[in-house]
């Protein structure tokens, strides 16, 4: 089907009983069979072959030089050049170099699932998630489909079961925390400013912190150690969590990024709490694929990795607004942790856990849109490196001591593909129960990675990046020997080792120490997707006329809806827990929407990113009998009138609820109404008397112009009432504010909402066009059937005179008629 050739390759979100997959090897089948450009790979040389990319070849004699040789037979050419392929891709390492270093999960044959049954920590206790009942009216919850019953949220028992084994790791991670310095020196270690010499000319005006660890011998005392656990379950207190869309913003479900991310932390305005976001897309392939036991365990580390990293910008956020000293409250940016010269609290911890960057193999961008894909793997690599100089608003700071660029590690990148074993032993009771205590932070280091590779470049500027070879290198130094007094866990970790750097040294004994890669050459765009299959909803015209007749404001508010909205919110307002539309189902409306769409009626809509984004089309609609009549609220506090009059006319509160909102424009009341509490305090507009249901009558007053202010002119307004339960937002969205923010997928979305609107008016142009030529043809039809209807009069009329002398002559017409004329 196109719309999965598109983004959804391997059809996660269809039922597995239709999908047709016949085509795809099964590596395909989870890692998707990708043809297109991705990044700066082009795919094109597994086109027609069904396979992922990851399938192991068999090695072709190579030539010396890239000169042929009688060796290298036109048959073997498909060969060179998908490992070639592959080297590029897996830098510098082909599938089955990767494989021979039981790197890749799905050629793992292993068997085994995590024997972890840790007491969940507190801070990622069932009832801190999101449920269905406590979403407000902001956004709606996104179904599971793939033939999935149910929506992804916490109280659903099939998502709570797939995150458990992650949340049990995390638990590990979390109760164990005392033993990773990084932790006491965020809670307590010593702050310092960044001395000027290291922000750089056009930093010096940002307020920037570095922290720092405390002395070995005060950290380590039982009671410090304590203070670190304690500090976790003081600030589990004001941490939530959330399952949404890595590509969304989490506050409205509209797309925002491609691709997708894992998470996201930030103080939330309306509930007043650290909100932890976790990527439905790190589940989806625990429910919808077919996974073996190393995938099942990769996915479910790359879950509790981020839960851990995430938990680290919750941390800190925390103790940002509630720490004592103000200095903390003025930060430009989240402090640094000593030397490194980027800050990312969440890798920089990774980095301390992990000991670097676990990568995965493959990418987010190859969901394309669509659902996550199954984990095939890890490389260990640096993340504190010049690709993520712009990851945060964080500025690139001066090493602390100078460093010549040719040793500077922020410009090395290396690779070094990880053996399954290690995040397997992550869910090895056995790892907690005896290294973890004897080893202490080094257990949870990514090992055994021996052989690895180094980017050379042909040119350093990452917006021009091209890599022109990749640099093996074996890192298997130093002499290991068994001591017999050992205890036995010791000799057995350190024969393992000795076995482990045995192996990888004579794997790399096998391979080439200089990997060339071939330049990218100039390819003919991709193929166009094929065309969308004509799409059939049975309930089409009962669906169309619910909305017909539920389109006022405090209803569905589709006659003001000139914003992109999530298909989920849409669905979420149709249906209204039941009590609107009767037996609506989301697939109903998903059909409904598809065939809307192609007939450029009343909305279109585009099913990727995400959950799918509606637009309402100006076409279709029916003219409204009467004009929609308010029903004026009784009497509502005019303070409360006027203070939110003039708080949504503060620049800056409109560009604070964009930060949160986005170019979504529906509001919930209630979050309204704490946002003009916590953010009016500022220009001492909020109204802490506001009782909760109040805001509903003080929006109701300025949208229908039922108060005396200065903006009662309907063209100075700022708010319309929305859908049930909310405002419409219509103050103009200032172009700085979307420069600032970045939100590609939105732009996007709302450059294809445009496109929408002005095919829908040309197609009913020219349909009405059409139909007035059908109707100026008819017309002349009709005159031209009453200019012969007239000559047939005229005609029957001699016809007749002549008739009666040939009846008085007793002889037949055409005879008569005939002999006449000789």
């Amino acid at each position: 089907m196109a719309e999965a050739s598109r983004a959804d390759p391997i059809e996660l979100l269809l039922p597995p009983g239709r999908r047709n997959l016949a085509n795809l090897t099964n590596l395909a089948r989870k890692y998707t069979h990708p043809v297109k450009t991705i990044g700066k790979i082009s795919h094109r040389v597994l086109k027609n072959t069904g396979k992922s990319g990851l399938t192991p070849i068999t090695p072709n004699p190579r030539s010396h030089n890239r000169i042929a040789t009688p060796l290298l037979t036109p048959n073997s050419l498909p060969s060179r050049l998908v490992e070639k392929y592959q080297t590029r891709r897996f830098y510098g390492f082909s599938a089955e170099e990767l494989q021979t270093l039981n790197a890749i999960t799905g050629l793992d044959n292993q068997a085994g699932d995590s024997t972890l049954d840790e007491m969940i920590h507190p801070l990622f206790a069932e009832a801190k998630w999101e449920r269905s009942d406590g979403m407000g009216l902001n956004v709606g919850p996104l179904p599971i489909r793939g033939g999935i019953d149910g929506y992804w949220v916490a109280d659903n028992p099939i998502v709570w079961n797939a995150l458990k084994p992650s949340i049990y790791l995390a638990s590990l991670l979390i109760n164990n925390a005392a033993v990773y310095p990084w932790w006491d020196a965020l809670f307590f270690g010593d702050y310092h400013d960044i001395p000027s010499h290291r922000k750089g000319p056009q930093h010096q005006s940002k307020r920037l912190k570095s922290f720092h660890t405390r002395p070995l011998h005060i950290r380590e005392q039982p009671m410090e150690r304590g203070r670190v656990d304690a500090q976790f379950r003081v600030a589990a207190q004001a941490i939530r969590f959330r399952i949404w869309s890595g590509y969304t913003n989490y506050a409205t479900g509209l797309a925002i990024k491609e691709p997708w991310v894992c998470g996201a932390t930030s103080w939330e305005l309306s509930s007043n709490n650290i909100r932890i976001n976790i990527a439905l897309e790190l589940i989806q392939p625990l429910l919808s694929a077919q996974l073996n036991a190393a995938e099942r365990m990769a996915c479910q580390f790359r879950i509790a990795s981020t839960l851990v990293h995430e938990t680290a910008h919750a941390m800190w956020e925390y103790k940002r607004n509630t720490d004592p000293d103000p200095e903390f409250h003025r930060l430009d940016a989240e402090p640094y942790f000593e030397g490194e010269v980027l800050a990312e609290l969440g890798w920089s911890l990774e980095d301390k856990l992990w000991g670097g960057e676990p990568m995965d193999i493959l990418a987010n961008s190859y969901s394309r849109g669509g659902p996550g894909l199954a984990s095939a793997g890890f490389f260990k690599t640096n993340w504190f490196v010049d690709r993520h100089k712009d990851y945060s608003a964080a500025p690139l700071l001066e090493h602390v001591v100078h460093i010549p660029p040719h040793d500077d590690p922020y410009y090395r990148h290396d690779y070094y593909p990880l053996s399954t074993s290690w995040f397997r032993s992550l869910f090895d009771r056995n790892l907690w129960d005896s290294q973890a205590r004897q080893f202490r932070a080094s257990a949870t280091k990514m090992q055994p990675c021996y052989i690895g590779t180094t980017a050379n470049y042909v040119n350093r500027q990452t917006e021009h990046e091209q890599i022109d070879s990749f640099t093996r290198q074996f890192d298997g130094t130093g002499v290991l020997a068994v001591s017999p007094g050992a205890p036995a866990v010791e000799q057995a970790r350190i024969t393992a080792e000795i076995s482990r750097r045995n192996h990888a040294n004579d794997i790399f004994g096998r391979m080439r120490v200089f990997v060339p890669v071939v330049p990218v050459t100039e390819e003919p765009p991709d193929d166009p997707d094929p065309p969308e299959p004509v799409y059939t909803c049975a309930r089409w015209d009962e669906i169309a006329q619910y909305l017909f007749d539920h389109r006022d404001p405090d209803d569905l508010a589709l006659d003001t809806l000139d914003f992109p909205m999530p298909e989920q919110n849409l669905y979420k307002n149709v249906y209204d827990y039941g009590m609107g539309m009767p037996g609506i189902t989301p697939e109903e409306l998903r059909d409904f929407l598809r065939v809307c769409h192609q007939r450029k009626l009343l909305f279109g809509y585009t099913p990727f990113p995400a959950g799918g984004t509606v637009h309402r089309l100006p076409t279709g609609w029916p003219e409204r009998d009467a004009e929609f009549q308010f029903v004026r609220e009784g009497r509502t506090n005019p303070m409360h009138i006027a203070n939110l009059d003039a708080l949504i006319r503060d620049p800056a509160f409109q560009h604070r609820l964009y930060a949160e909102y986005g170019d979504y424009r529906d509001i919930y009341y209630e979050h309204l109404r704490l946002a003009m509490q916590r953010l009016g305090a500022r220009t001492n507009t909020a109204n802490s008397s506001m009782r909760f249901g109040e805001m509903r009558s003080v929006v109701n007053s300025l949208a229908t112009g039922n108060y005396i202010t200065a903006s009662a002119n309907p063209a100075f307004r700022k708010l319309r009432i929305g859908p049930r339960g909310s405002a419409r937002m219509i103050w103009p969205i200032a172009q700085a504010w979307r420069d600032k923010y970045q939100r590609d997928a939105t732009m996007r979305i709302l450059a294809d909402g445009d496109a929408m609107v002005r095919a829908a008016r040309d197609q009913a142009a020219r349909l009405e066009q059409a139909g007035s030529e059908r109707e100026l043809g008819v017309e002349k039809a009709m005159e031209g059937e009453a200019d012969d209807e007239k000559e047939t009069e005229t005609d029957e009329q001699d016809s007749t005179g002549v008739g009666s002398d040939e009846e008085g002559s007793g002889g037949s017409s055409g005879s008569s008629s005939g002999r006449s004329g000789m």
